[in-house]
């Protein structure tokens, strides 16, 4: 019987952990989908572009708020995700500024500075899920 409920508990923390996973897999998702999405909306102009970057920082959120509730269980993993909380915002802020500051008549020009410092935030969230 102890080695059932050994089991049991051990298979527990296993779908835990595949949770956590998934989440940092769904999160980084949602910012690739962003950024193809600005990629989109720089190459054609299209407006329908733009809508779905909001959509995508609404889903990034979920994904946050998901694994900050999966991890609560865990100290270390818990200050690690609080630590990246910042370069999630900062990599929609950005992206939405890259949007706001593009301009489709002069598509060459954009902010080479907002594309490098949200590759720098993507990075270091890269990073920190890596160490979940």
């Amino acid at each position: 019987y102890r080695n059932f409920e050994d089991l049991v508990s051990h298979q527990r923390r296993i779908d835990h952990t595949n949770q956590v996973i998934i989440e940092i897999e769904e999160l980084m998702s949602t910012f690739r989908k962003g950024e193809a999405d600005v990629r989109g909306y720089m190459l054609t102009g299209k407006k329908e572009f733009i809508s779905t970057v909001e959509q995508n920082r609404n889903e990034a959120k979920q994904h946050y708020a998901t694994l900050i509730s999966l991890t609560s269980d865990n100290q270390t993993q818990s200050l690690l995700l609080q630590s990246i909380e910042d370069d999630v915002k900062l990599r929609y802020d950005l992206l939405g500024q890259l949007l706001e500051s593009y301009n489709p008549a002069r598509p060459s020009e954009y902010d080479e500075n907002l594309v490098l410092r949200g590759r720098e935030a993507a990075i270091q969230i890269r990073i920190i899920a890596d160490q979940l």
